[in-house]
């Protein structure tokens, strides 16, 4: 066993959760091929319970709009469950020896992905306390071609050729440890021994344009090192799949996907702070300012100015509005359930709904009061980075503006009625053309005055159907 220095550390993880529905518009992704749907969609199921003296604190994924994609949600709740089992045994065998200790136990969860070409990775952040000196924290990872079903569970697998691959990353990931030898413990020359005895079963995970390798904790570096990460541009590497340009997830991300702020976080010695303007709207609250006071869901509060913009601590978010964010000194990462609480009550335990929710980008023409019926455009939202698709239309990238283009190929409509629940999330483009951020929540009669003023029916709606009803629309912001 190696000999390391036992650092008790606070939490890695400054976690709560926000269960009423919400969430800004998910990104669609085109991908082509045999047996693969035209969008892939995510879920956000988000669940805190606790039982006992255990807290559970999870954000899940849930895949749709390619053929594997069942069976994905299928590994990733296996995986959540098992973590919560783990826990649960702890609990018992303290239990079982008449001890408790003075924090709870826990297991929490949170997710990022990308997509590349039509290649998907997912890596689960975990972390767990079970009643020893500090809490545990690890990565479980899932990449899938989402256009062959191919599963890449070696890293092999990327490669033409899975041999000389693996040599590849095994002699760059030593040439790394030797270029910091004093950050690997024991010894570097222990670590190198380590990455080379696993001739090249490595964990992996995609973000971006980058293949990035992960070790578990211990592997090689002590605790206190947390989980080393190497890097390697995937334009280097002889992979089978001819990936495209991309940029990696950057340091905001909402519901795995990164998200652009104009303000970035602060952290000192008073703690963490978060734009409120910014941070309020991702999370859909509705913040105002009039005349320099500031309200957030109607309700008064003195934020920290710092260079002339709006502040409030990562704790105020979390404990008081009970969002779920977490910071880990680098990455900001925020997650909104996009679902029924009721689906997500029974997603870790295998009874979910096997319906999917199908979304669609589109123009509404019209809104009937009376029958609550909507009738809409169907459009594709194609981002600048999708290189593929826009291809595949033969468009130039170079030419789309704003970095989207709204595909269109016919103005054919179809009808669906709302949900007796249905949500809708409106944006206040007044306030966006200030430079903030006032975007609110809001019901049928919000969507029907919102229709009523001019210009409304040109921006498009993100639309949300689930047993031939619409669930939820959510009004995309255009630049």
């Amino acid at each position: 066993m190696k000999k390391c220095a036992f650092v008790f550390t606070a939490l890695l993880l400054a976690v709560s959760l926000f269960f009423t529905g919400g969430g800004s518009p998910r990104p669609l992704s085109r991908v082509s091929g045999s047996g693969v749907s035209s969008c892939l969609s995510v879920d956000t199921h988000l669940a805190d319970r606790t039982e006992g003296n255990v807290h559970i604190q999870t954000a899940v994924p849930q895949f749709a709009g390619f053929d594997g994609a069942k069976l994905l949600n299928s590994n990733i709740c296996d995986d959540v469950n098992h973590g919560i089992e783990e826990v649960n045994r702890a609990e018992k065998d303290l239990e079982d020896n008449h001890y408790r200790p003075s924090v709870p136990l826990y297991y929490s969860s949170a997710f990022d992905y990308s997509e590349n070409t039509g290649v998907l990775s997912i890596w689960i952040s975990n972390e767990n306390y079970t009643g020893g000196a500090h809490g545990f924290h690890w990565i479980k990872s899932f990449t899938v071609n989402m256009k062959t079903g191919e599963t890449y569970d070696t890293i092999g697998s990327l490669f033409v050729d899975a041999e000389a691959g693996k040599k590849l990353i095994t002699d760059k990931i030593i040439s790394e440890i030797k270029k910091e030898p004093d950050r690997y413990l024991p010894n570097a020359s222990e670590a190198e021994k380590t990455v080379k005895d696993k001739n090249g079963d490595f964990n992996f995970y995609l973000d971006g344009n980058n293949l990035v390798v992960y070790f578990d904790l211990y592997d090689i570096t002590c605790y206190a090192a947390g989980i080393p990460v190497f890097k390697f541009p995937l334009a280097d590497l002889k992979t089978k799949n001819p990936f495209g340009s991309m940029s990696p997830g950057g340091n905001i991300r909402k519901n795995g996907m990164s998200l652009d702020f104009n303000n970035k976080v602060i952290s000192n010695e008073k703690g963490t702070f978060l734009p409120l303007e910014e941070t309020g709207g991702a999370l859909s609250h509705r913040v105002l300012n009039k005349n320099g006071i500031y309200t957030i869901d109607g309700k008064a509060i003195q934020p920290t100015m710092i260079n002339g913009i709006a502040y409030m601590p990562l704790q105020y978010f979390t404990d008081t509005l009970g969002d779920f964010i977490i910071y880990d000194g680098e990455v900001l990462r925020m997650f909104t359930q996009t679902v029924a609480a009721a689906e997500d009550n029974n997603l870790l335990s295998g009874t979910a709904d096997e319906k999917q929710i199908q979304t669609q980008m589109t123009y509404i023409k019209s809104f009937d009061e009376k029958s609550e019926t909507v009738v809409f455009d169907p459009v594709e939202w194609i981002s600048q980075a999708d290189t593929v698709r826009l291809k595949e239309l033969n468009i130039n990238p170079e030419n789309v503006n704003n970095d989207y283009y709204i595909y269109n190929p016919s103005e054919q409509t179809e009808s669906l009625k709302l949900s007796d629940q249905a949500k809708v999330y409106l944006i206040d483009p007044n306030s966006r053309a200030k430079g903030g951020i006032e975007d609110y929540w809001t019901d049928k009669a919000g969507l029907a005055q919102r229709l009523k003023e001019d210009g409304a029916f040109t921006y498009p709606y993100q639309i949300q159907i689930k047993d031939g009803e619409i669930i939820q629309l959510y009004e995309q912001y255009v630049p």
